[in-house]
């Protein structure tokens, strides 16, 4: 099998270029277990002229990681035209989006796989969204991780940890979790119930995401993957129309600036039109485009926020974004 099961139906392909098990052994970790979907004997790796590649986008690493053999990963992607990258290493000097794992490993001596320091870095530039392996014993750490990465405008994805081993879970904590099937293996996996509650910690922000759905644990059914590949394409778009007028920090920080505000506005229910900028005249847009600069330029002083959805706006209707 080449396919792994919990992607049937997406546009995505997986692309693993190594082969043998991963040598930076993440606890829990579904590529060195012994469920894994293929043999680890042979590299997984769509071809390139494949005609099933119109419209896919190949993710590099959804088991082993990018930054180990790193050249023939990077050599390997560079052959599609939509990729990104997965790995635990905070090294992100990639020629794409990477999906970074803030907390992979466990440092020695602690008890269960997400209980480590989750690393928390200003190089988000390259970062398409932050994963963190969420269990119930680790919540202020995600709060920790999720305030870090979303006031830079990172979307960060929780994934719910699942555990072979009834010992990884503490004894308090396991009346969180049931025996139960996950796509084709089965776990200690968290209850709906204690999902729900964890999840509601972050209602109010928009850049929090959970790895699948309530009911479900196919990759067609939640799409993250899919969906915030595609945000950074139209954001790095964004970045790169300012940087080709001004080469300065500013105006790349205003610009991620501007993503977070228009993820704010955008993604409200009243905000579910495919293009809300219909309900905005061009012409009061451009004028307000000074006027919303000066403003946030000041805003940086005092740290106040302000609303420049109209701006974001504005500025993605001329890029012609969707």
């Amino acid at each position: 099998m080449d396919k792994n099961p919990k992607m049937k139906g997406t546009e995505l392909l997986d692309c693993i270029p190594q082969t043998g098990q991963c040598p930076i052994g993440c606890a829990e970790c579904f590529y060195n277990s012994d469920g894994w979907f293929r043999t680890k004997d042979l590299p997984l790796i769509p071809l390139e002229d494949d005609p099933a590649l119109a419209g896919k986008v190949v993710r590099m690493n959804s088991g082993h990681d990018s930054n180990i053999e790193r050249e023939r990963v990077i050599e390997q992607a560079i052959k599609y035209p939509n990729f990104f990258f997965n790995t635990s290493v905070p090294k992100f000097d990639f020629p794409g989006p990477v999906v970074f794992t803030c907390n992979g490993k466990p440092a020695v001596g602690e008890r269960a796989p997400a209980d480590s320091k989750a690393i928390l870095t200003e190089e988000v530039e390259n970062l398409m969204f932050v994963r963190f392996r969420m269990n119930t014993w680790n919540k202020k750490l995600a709060d920790s991780v999720v305030h870090w990465y979303t006031t830079r405008g990172i979307p960060v994805v929780i994934t719910f940890m699942r555990y072979l081993n009834l010992d990884s879970i503490p004894v308090e904590e396991r009346e969180n979790y049931e025996w139960k099937k996950h796509v084709t293996n089965d776990y200690h996996s968290l209850k709906q119930k204690a999902r729900d509650e964890i999840m509601a910690r972050w209602a109010s922000n928009v850049l929090v995401y959970s790895c699948g759905m309530s009911d479900s644990s196919f990759c067609k059914d939640c799409g993250n993957c899919f969906y915030l590949y595609w945000r950074w394409k139209k954001f790095r778009a964004e970045i790169n129309y300012w940087r080709s007028r001004r080469e300065t920090d500013t105006f790349h920080e205003f610009s991620r600036a501007m993503k977070v505000k228009f993820d704010g506005a955008l993604y409200k229910d009243k905000y579910r039109s495919p293009e809300p900028w219909a309900d905005f005249h061009e012409s009061m847009l451009a004028d307000r485009l000074k006027e919303e600069f000066d403003e946030w330029l000041k805003s940086r002083e005092t740290e106040e926020l302000v609303d420049i959805a109209n701006l974001c706006l504005f500025i993605w209707k001329k890029r012609g974004g969707r």
